[in-house]
Order: structure tokens, then sequence, then C-alpha cells
């Protein structure tokens, strides 16, 4: 099945649709998707000054209309909401998604993750209209024991052992509860879903693998490796961003869709942190690698895989890009950005190559 057919990507024409965290690295991809589909975008984000940021460099706050907003600020959310309540769509990206800086800053953590969640979903359901809510949370809610060939599935007991993690879990059990107890009758739809180390262009994010060895080689420093050997469910950005738009787009047709899925890496044994590493130097020739004495010890499992069999056989969605494609446009894409190419040619190289003309 080709999935994004002419009637999909015309769907979205006109449509009301609001991003959470739409500056966010997988929230700006969304909201470019969105835009080159005809969506009327609006989207609420945090202030961001580094360098490098996506959102700033393809100049996206004159394409939709952006405020800035902090979910935890509960009222203003409020009235922003009331404001936009002809909105149809809203996708929650709004996170703090780095789990070591959940061990650095836990309650934060929690008042973004969890409270920030509940905020907007006690909002919404204060607007008497019928609206789809995508809520984005992570591989890494599930109760992970290490074990080397698991394949997460969606009806795995969850878990959460770090902050980060933990925050996400709470996010999604708010998440059932307020479809169950309160949406339901209002015909307010809500699913969950969670991606894997989702990697892509203009990640500048910190303590990740990809943007940290960007910043490695563009700085001429030595790339800290924490845990070489440790397996990861990577997948390029755009695979889960057109996951989650088309389970929207089902969700439209049919409420049966509502529910979790996982939209992860379409292979059952994933790369460690070492070999993609490895990878991507072919394409950063420079680049200088050593692995980092554990200091502070962080608690990461070293196995984490999830199958996307329930999306591939419900909504009948699949990867597109494997991983020697994802680290490919990964590379490509960052070698453009520092020859000085055309940003927003660079981003429509990779949509192009993801849904054609």
């Amino acid at each position: 099945m080709e999935i994004i057919s002419k009637e999909f990507k015309n769907f979205w024409k006109n449509k009301n649709v609001i991003v959470t965290g739409c500056n966010g690295f997988k929230g700006t991809w969304l909201t470019l998707a969105l835009i080159k589909f005809g969506a009327n975008v609006s989207g609420i984000g945090l202030k961001n000054k580094k360098k490098h940021n996506l959102f700033n460099k393809l100049n996206l706050k004159k394409k939709i209309d952006f405020r800035y907003l902090d979910i935890r600020d509960k009222n203003s959310l409020g009235r922003y909401l009331k404001e936009k309540k002809k909105f149809n769509y809203i996708f929650h990206l709004a996170a703090q998604a780095i789990v070591i800086e959940g061990y650095n800053n836990p309650y934060k953590t929690f008042q973004t993750n969890s409270f920030g969640t509940l905020n907007l979903l006690d909002e919404i359901s204060k607007i008497n209209k019928k609206k789809i809510i995508i809520n984005v949370t992570t591989d890494k809610v599930y109760l992970n024991k290490d074990k080397k060939n698991k394949m997460f599935k969606e009806s795995d007991v969850l878990g959460g052992e770090d902050p980060y993690s933990a925050s996400k879990v709470c996010a999604e059990i708010i998440a059932k509860c307020y479809q169950t107890s309160f949406f339901k009758k209002k015909g307010i739809l809500i699913s969950t879903v969670r991606a894997g180390n989702v990697i892509g262009g203009g990640d500048w994010s910190d303590k990740r693998l990809v943007p940290d060895l960007v910043k490695a080689w563009e700085n001429n420093k030595n790339l800290l490796l924490r845990n070489p050997n440790y397996t990861r469910p990577w997948q390029h950005v755009l695979d889960p961003i057109f996951g989650y738009l088309y389970l929207s787009y089902k969700l439209s047709k049919n409420q049966k869709f509502v529910g979790e899925y996982n939209f992860g890496s379409d292979t059952k044994f994933n790369a460690n942190v070492l070999f993609v590493t490895n990878e991507l130097k072919k394409y950063f020739k420079d680049l200088k690698i050593r692995v980092k004495k554990q200091g502070k010890i962080y608690k990461e499992h070293q196995f984490l895989n999830l199958s996307s069999a329930k999306s591939k056989k419900n909504l009948g969605f699949n990867s597109k890009f494997n991983l020697k494609k994802t680290l490919e446009l990964t590379a490509i894409w960052y070698q453009n950005y520092y020859k000085k190419m055309n940003i927003h040619e660079i981003c429509d190289n990779d949509l192009k190559e993801y849904y054609g003309e």
C-alpha cells in the first residue's frame, strides 16, 4: 500500500493543526511537512537561542501562527486553546526529551512531561468539539529487563526506572484516563505513539549521539562515547513523523484506530552505538572518537528493540528508510548544511526522498 498517496497529501489542506513543541527537532520536521501539505499550523514552544536551531534557521515562525508558551503554565495554555478553538488536530510533542537531563533535573522533567500533558488534556476537555490528539511519548516507557532479542510491543508492561522514562509513563496513563473518562463521550480521540532513537538532519540537542558527533567534528574535539556497545532502534526522523500523520488520517476515518502504536525501525536486530558512529565517520573523516570513562553513573539499558507489527497490521504503515539510508541521509544533510547550501532546499530534498514530488 502506498502510504503517501495523493489523497493523504490532499487530506491536510486547510486542516487546523496545533503542534506543541513545534520548534524542537521532531516538531520542526512535523511542522514543515504540514506546511508542505497546506495545513493551517499553529505552534507553541520554548525560546531557543542556540547557534544552530532548525526551526529558527527555516524561519518557520513566519510561516505558522507561533507562540512562546510553556505547557507547565496551565492558565496560559487554557487561554491559548480557547483562542484556537477551531483546531481539529493536535500533535503533542512538547517535552523534556533527554534521559540524562531527567537525572539532572527530575522535578522539571515530571512537571513538563507529566503535568504538562495533564494541563493540555484537561484544557482540551473543556472545549466541546471533536478533535484528534496524538500524544508522543517514547520507546523507553517499557519495563526493560535487558533481554537481547526482546521486541517490545504495545501490550507489554510499562516501566520507567529513570525520571525521563517514568515521566512519560505517567503521561501515557494520564492520556488513557482522559480518553476513557472524558474524551470518549465528547468525540475526542487520543492515541499515544512511541518511536525509537530518532536521527536526521537538523538535530543539535545535547547529549544525543548524532548531534554530539556533529558538534565534536565541527569544533575539532573528541567525540566521547558513553556506551559504545548499547543497541538502539535507530530510525530517520521522517518515519515516525509520517507515522503520526498517517495515524491521524486513519483516526479521522474511523475511531477504531484509537490506541497505542510503536513506530520503530523496520529491523529485528538494531545496531550498537559504535557501529552507527563508525558508519557516520565515513562521512566525517576527521572525527576523533574516544570512549568516555564513566564517572557519575546513569542507569541506561543495554538493549532496546521495538516491534512495529501493530502499525503494519492495523494501519498498513511501514518504515521507509533502512539504517543504511537513514545514516546516509543524516550525514549528507549535515554536510550540505556546513557547505552553506540553502537550508530549505536541504530539507526539501529529504522530504522529496520520503514522499516524492
